[in-house]
């Protein structure tokens, strides 16, 4: 199975990508990368999913409300608040609306159909929730504001609870967090990783280890249910 993670830009920005591979024993990382393009973002996963294959995707793929907050960010926010970890709200007025949901349908082209069948589908997931929930955080890393210090910092600390505990073969070649300059590709590789596992999670256990928040029609969110 195939397991395909994206951080997608969701406005004009770069998408991080990343791909896992289960053989029915072994989970690898293959690669990861980052991709400005909305067209090549869609052309790496087209190359890449033959076959079983599980995308998860970080971006509103289904607007189902006019206005407000979808379902399952009210749910999200209930459940995770405590932990820093709110979802951005999302409805059919918002400005990235026709880009997320464009790249959705793009993916339903691709033979990739919401949520269903388990094994070669696309679904909607947030890597904060899915840090907490998968190495039973207290809190999410905080990594997307602040100083450039505390970003690396945290970036730091997530990657190398990545390498301890994400099941993972070959992990330990993600890329490092650089000393000066720019965070961000580090950051959408990063992401991208654990929405490639939360992919896995969901290609390999489905709901008797995940939950769907929301409703699927107007936009769901998967998240891994592993806390006590």
């Amino acid at each position: 199975m195939r397991c395909i993670g994206v951080d997608l830009g969701w406005t004009l920005g770069a998408s991080g990508l990343a791909l896992l591979e289960y053989d029915g024993a072994v989970l690898r990382y293959l690669e990861s990368t980052r991709i400005l393009e909305i067209d090549a973002v869609l052309e790496w996963i087209a190359d890449r999913s033959e076959g079983d294959c599980v995308v998860a995707v970080d971006a509103p793929l289904r607007l189902g409300n006019p206005a407000g907050m979808r379902e399952a960010e009210k749910q999200a926010h209930r459940l995770y608040g405590r932990f820093d970890a709110g979802c951005y709200p999302s409805n059919r007025g918002s400005t990235f609306a026709a880009r997320t949901t464009g790249f959705a349908a793009a993916l339903e082209n691709l033979g990739l159909p919401h949520v269903y069948p388990q094994n070669r589908c696309q679904f909607e997931c947030f890597p904060h929730i899915t840090a907490i929930e998968i190495f039973g955080l207290d809190r999410i890393f905080k990594y997307k504001k602040g100083p450039r210090a505390q970003r690396a910092s945290e970036l730091s600390r997530m990657r190398q609870t990545m390498l301890d505990k994400l099941p993972i073969t070959g992990l330990d070649r993600l890329p490092s967090i650089p000393t000066k300059g720019n965070l961000k590709y580090v950051e959408d590789e990063l992401d991208a990783v654990l929405c490639a596992y939360m992919a896995f999670h969901w290609g390999r256990w489905g709901l008797e280890r995940n939950q769907i928040l929301g409703e699927i029609d107007e936009g769901c969110i998967i998240i891994p249910r592993v806390r006590a």
